[in-house]
């Protein structure tokens, strides 16, 4: 979810160019997606009792999301983007609130608040250390194509230019665009900056694809990890009934 929710407005900003009103409405349709299957998933197990499977079919829908993501590309559709947010969104949604109802479900009352807090707690510094390794995976490739893939007459630019150009902040943010390409006029050769902007652009492409493939492969192995997942019997009034 972390890393669905700061990588997918970075792949509209800096890969399709959009503004960045378009990468926050761009979030919606994944936002509905997890609202709308959470909502759906809650009311399937307060009728049957039963919760495996649906996070099951949640994690199944969140890895085909993720791999579905890993072929954006620069020239890639708006409309593949959303029907992918979605997609991931519907998968996201029920993991999201039924792995708390599966922990809430395996302790006694006077447990409740320790272990829906541990689970917090966990969620957060895996979203947080998933986010951390995304970034450098991201920031890795940036620098691998600083230095090997810049444009021909801007190797003698300064390396503290190359760092600051060679940056995700340069595409999402058009000012800024404007501000270095007026910067390497009359520096760099005619046709250079957008050949940068380009290379830049595919390389962070690429990059996200790769990001995209990880987070594909973490739901993967969540799936695997939740088939080992004992279901039990919900508490409450309600029976279980098929």
């Amino acid at each position: 979810m972390f890393g669905a929710i700061i990588y997918l407005p970075l792949y509209i900003q800096g890969v399709q160019g959009a503004s960045a009103a378009a990468s926050g409405f761009a979030l919606a349709p994944l936002m509905l997606g997890m609202m709308a299957s959470s909502t759906i998933a809650g009311l399937h197990v307060s009728r049957t009792g039963f919760y495996k499977r649906i996070i099951l079919l949640g994690l199944v829908t969140m890895v085909a999301g993720f791999l579905l993501m890993t072929t954006l590309q620069v020239d890639s559709a708006m409309i593949f983007t959303v029907a992918f947010s979605i997609l991931l969104g519907l998968g996201i949604g029920p993991t999201n609130s039924l792995f708390v109802l599966a922990v809430q479900n395996a302790f006694p009352m006077s447990k409740l608040g320790t272990v829906t807090s541990a689970n917090m707690f966990f969620r957060q510094m895996g979203g947080t250390l998933g986010v951390a390794v995304f970034g450098a995976m991201v920031a890795a490739s940036l620098a691998g194509f600083a230095r090997t893939s810049l444009p021909s007459g801007l190797e003698s630019l300064p390396p503290a230019a190359i760092e600051e150009i060679v940056s995700p902040n340069l595409l999402t943010s058009p000012d800024q665009l404007e501000f270095a390409r007026q910067q390497m006029e009359g520096v760099a050769p005619p046709g250079a900056f957008d050949a940068l902007v380009e290379g830049l652009r595919a390389t962070l492409a690429s990059a996200l694809g790769q990001v995209f493939l990880v987070g594909a492969a973490l739901a993967a192995l969540a799936l695997l990890a939740a088939m080992f997942m004992p279901e039990l019997e919900m508490k409450g009034p309600s029976a279980r009934s098929e």
